[in-house]
């Protein structure tokens, strides 16, 4: 009887000991992902008093868009994980989760009536022809604002949005099984996935009283990446349990290859062009380009370098039935070699081989050379220097860390 007795109270233990071996996950997900960053000046405020309104390295300008990282909204999102133990010390686990896109946006408005700011789009012209006399160096693109009277109203817009997700599909092996701790391995696959746009567009027409009828001059540049994280990942995963309270913690490394595409596009509508190239019957006509996304850059660009990345978890839990189980944890997820849509900016532009050039020379012919700042506008010069906007293909590294709350069902 003894004997037994014994025997009963080792599978009893054996059984405590045994984790379930089916179990499915839910959890709610609310994160917030590394800064976007803008590290170009996008629009400065400018002053009349400047040979260049608005350029950089002018006594007066004041960025007031860009050149800066932008915080993303927080984002929510679920999890789903689900995994079984095919043997007594091999299982496979395997999770996806999706998070919603996080979006930020910021304006500036000039009426273009007397009293109200002017504002510029700052660039670096190679060519020189953009103003300054046939030497490279900073000038503008567009100049919205009263000017010297009623002007041009503007009205500049930036857009960011970032979308992730992500799947694991991994193989375990139960190293430690006790009471009280457990040791678990874990190796697999691991996609992980973020998509983001940058919008920025402007919309610039002759305010009411102005002399220049109904000019008008909008742009739209859109900038997206696609990053595609597949790799192999070694996870170590351990829980300590005391009754029915658990602390689980978990650490993944990863390798492989992230598929980076970078999409760029341009598009700009004028009735007569801007402050130094002049174009004729382009009202009604969309040209191939912005400001910053050009002939030159636009289209998909592809590449796939070798990157890495860590995951840190930590979860705190309550058992409150033998099937069922809450919790609370933390992730940090970081990664290498990221492309964020505002580090493809390229602020280097060719004022030669841009869209608004290319409408000037086919529709007032091609013009002898350099434009003096004071204007007038004129017919652009014929394509010269380097061709830029390029696309920069700028990497750098990307983290996403946030809280999930959840409850997992054992079967």
């Amino acid at each position: 009887m003894r004997k037994y007795l014994l025997l009963m109270v080792v599978f009893i233990r054996s059984a405590v000991a045994q984790e379930p071996p089916v179990w499915i996950k839910t959890d709610y997900l609310l994160c917030w992902i590394k800064n976007n960053p803008v590290p170009v000046p996008l629009v400065t405020e400018a002053s009349l008093d400047d040979t260049l309104p608005g350029a950089i390295g002018q006594p007066h300008p004041h960025v007031v868009l860009g050149k800066k990282s932008i915080s993303m909204d927080l984002m929510q999102g679920f999890q789903v994980d689900a995994g079984g133990w095919i043997k007594s010390e091999v299982g496979i686990e395997g999770s996806y989760f999706l998070l919603s896109t996080a979006s930020r946006s910021k304006s500036i408005t000039t009426s273009g009536e007397p009293g109200s700011h002017n504002y510029a789009v700052p660039i670096f012209d190679p060519t020189g022809v953009f103003g300054l006399k046939g030497k490279a160096g900073e000038t503008i693109f567009i100049l919205p604002g009263p000017l010297e009277g009623p002007g041009f109203f503007g009205q500049f817009q930036l857009q960011l949005r970032s979308r992730l997700q992500g799947v694991e599909l991994s193989g375990l092996y139960r190293l430690i099984n006790k009471e009280s701790f457990q040791l678990r391995l874990l190796g697999g696959f691991f996609w992980f996935q973020l998509h983001e746009k940058l919008f920025l567009k402007a919309e610039t027409h002759a305010a009411p009283g102005a002399s220049f009828g109904h000019a008008f001059y909008n742009t739209a540049d859109r900038f997206h990446t696609t990053n595609n994280f597949l790799a192999g990942q070694f996870k170590i995963d351990t829980r300590y349990q005391t009754h029915k309270w658990y602390l689980q913690a978990a650490l993944q490394g990863a390798l492989g290859a992230m598929l980076q595409e970078a999409k760029i596009k341009g598009s700009s509508e004028t009735s007569g062009g801007n402050l130094f190239f002049l174009t004729k019957g382009t009202a009604s006509k969309v040209l191939p380009g912005g400001i910053f996304a050009e002939p030159s850059n636009s289209g998909t660009h592809q590449r796939n370098p070798m990157a890495w990345g860590f995951e840190t978890k930590i979860r705190t839990g309550f058992e409150i039935t033998k099937n069922i189980d809450v919790h609370l944890g933390y992730t940090f997820l970081w990664l290498s070699k990221v492309l964020r849509p505002g580090d493809q900016i390229d602020r280097k532009i060719n004022s030669t081989g841009t869209a608004l050039a290319n409408a000037s020379r086919a529709t007032v012919g091609t013009g002898p050379g350099p434009i003096p700042p004071d204007g007038p506008a004129a017919p652009a010069p014929a394509p010269t220097g380097p061709k830029r906007p390029k696309d920069r293909f700028k990497s750098a590294t990307f983290w996403v860390q946030g809280l999930d709350f959840g409850i997992q069902f054992n079967f």
